[in-house]
């Protein structure tokens, strides 16, 4: 009898869904968290798992960038 066969893909390169993303801070136990998420991800070929981890790395950095310009603009301080 013939055992059918499964379907055999190549990995695919995958980009981030939102274009090159920041460099993430190395000293940031956050940002590390998330890029090791989306580094094993990749390795599954778990492309929902990657882009998620890679949106909440960004969202990471936004928000980060954010506190640092408040911590450093005058603003209303008195």
């Amino acid at each position: 009898m013939n055992e059918p066969r499964g379907i055999q893909t190549p990995p695919v390169q995958l980009t981030e869904p939102y274009g090159d993303l920041p460099t993430p801070d190395p000293n940031c136990p956050d940002c590390t968290a998330w890029v090791k998420v989306r580094d094993e991800a990749r390795e599954r070929q778990d492309y929902a798992a990657a882009a998620i981890a890679s949106t909440e790395l960004l969202l990471h950095n936004r928000k980060e960038a954010s506190r640092r310009e408040q911590a450093t603009s005058p603003g209303d301080r008195p």
